[in-house]
């Protein structure tokens, strides 16, 4: 729980577990920035829920400038 308080990005990655889905909706609630990243070969159907992430995407390059946008670098 520490890390997680004190991550400045929360990124999901699929495929993952309950767990992993309650350490993002706790990023959500704490207002950290949220991201989803769900490979091209795994295959997943959307969650209604997911619209508490900033974005979904299925391309790495993407994801890393999302998180460089949130991060303000």
């Amino acid at each position: 729980m520490d890390a997680l308080r004190d991550a400045e990005v929360v990124v999901l990655v699929m495929p993952c577990g309950r767990s992993a889905h309650l350490e993002a909706g706790f990023g959500a609630g704490a207002g950290k920035p949220v991201f989803i990243y769900n490979p091209p070969s795994v295959k997943s159907e959307p969650e209604l829920m997911y619209k508490m992430a900033l974005g979904v995407t299925d391309d790495l390059i993407e994801l890393l400038t999302w998180i460089k946008q949130a991060k303000g670098d």
